[in-house]
């Protein structure tokens, strides 16, 4: 299977394509999101495509930078914002590696949500280094909505609620062998949904690199966790 692009892909996007995007439910994923991150100072939304979840965090912080690599979706960003009355969001055009740049201090948190998918090991581990390097000492770093591959070829599958084919067993059985048994990347490759990490690529990565690590499971997708990311205090 030829790999996308993901970057390419994702520099022409207008809208991020979520299973849903209405005001209600984004309500709820940042109501979720919060039980997870300290409020008040500088946060940092990486990935915030159009921003229609970016803006319910506005009441909740100090200071808001909203980055995503595609310039149409910054468009689209400006104008919910706008919508929305939220003065205390900066909207940036980067990627993962020059976000960075653009940053004129430490923040005190990171989130991403549903992003990682769309990076490669490498990608992601430079992307953890960065954020760690870019976080006050008590700062957090949460990725939102990660996919576990294994739950999700049950969900692509409808076998979670045992309710699949004997077909679709099969297939997900071939699928299984492909994914886990003949290529052994930490990064699972699932086609247009992206890359699936199993929550143990986090813990020993983190483990290797001083810092903290929590798995919590998503409350709104069945195959999908959180990932939260703190550096150790001595």
């Amino acid at each position: 299977m030829k790999k996308i692009n993901f970057k390419e892909y994702w520099m022409s996007k207008w809208n991020p394509d979520n299973r849903r995007d209405d005001d209600e439910f984004c309500k709820k994923k940042i109501n979720e999101a919060l039980f997870h991150i300290n409020k008040g100072g500088i946060i940092l939304d990486y990935g915030c495509g159009n921003c229609n979840q970016t803006k319910f965090l506005s009441p909740h912080f100090d200071r808001i930078i909203a980055a995503d690599l595609s310039e149409r979706m910054i468009i689209e960003a400006e104008k919910a914002i706008n919508l929305a009355g939220a003065k205390n969001v900066t909207l940036i055009q980067a990627d993962e590696e020059t976000v960075w740049k653009k940053i004129d201090k430490k923040v005190d948190v990171i989130i991403a949500t549903g992003v990682i998918q769309y990076f490669q090991q490498q990608q992601l581990e430079r992307f953890i280094i960065n954020c760690a390097s870019n976080i006050t000492d008590d700062g957090r770093i949460v990725f939102f909505d990660v996919i576990n591959p294994l739950k999700f070829l049950f969900f692509r599958y409808n076998l979670i609620n045992d309710k699949g084919s004997l077909v679709n067993f099969i297939r997900c059985t071939f699928d299984l062998i492909s994914l886990f048994f003949l290529k052994k990347n930490p990064d699972k490759y699932l086609g247009e949904i992206g890359y699936g990490y199993y929550p143990n690529n986090f813990s020993n990565f983190c483990m290797k690199n001083s810092l903290n690590v929590e798995i919590v499971s998503s409350l709104y997708y069945e195959y999908r966790y959180h990932v939260i990311i703190q550096k150790k205090i001595y």
